[in-house]
């Protein structure tokens, strides 16, 4: 599934929240799907992945995948670089380097 915001609202029932990883894990366990919301993946047993879904958001912005992997994984590095920084190396989240995902891509001219 791949809903948007307003999508996603419907199908959770009530307004997205600020944790887009917790909203797309309720919707994967809801309906026993795999879920991409904005810059997560999430699984129905409740895994989800913030690096796949930057590799999925690229490739929706027309990279190839060996070129949406590549850049993806820089991306997803920078921003736990940068929150390092601001937090420390141990004291953040991963859903937390969704906030800095945008900041690094529009550094970089993305």
């Amino acid at each position: 599934m791949t809903p948007n915001s307003g999508e996603a609202e419907r199908l959770l029932g009530r307004e997205c929240g600020d944790d887009d990883a917790a909203d797309a894990r309720a919707i994967a366990e809801r309906f026993g799907a795999v879920v991409a919301l904005s810059d997560v993946i999430a699984a129905p047993d409740g895994r989800g992945d913030v690096l796949s879904g930057v590799v999925v958001g690229l490739l929706a912005r027309g990279a190839e995948p060996e070129q949406a992997a590549a850049w993806a994984s820089y991306v997803h590095a920078a921003a736990g670089d940068r929150l390092a920084v601001q937090v420390g190396p141990l004291g953040y989240l991963a859903s937390e380097l969704l906030t800095e995902i945008p900041r690094v891509l529009v550094e970089l001219g993305g």
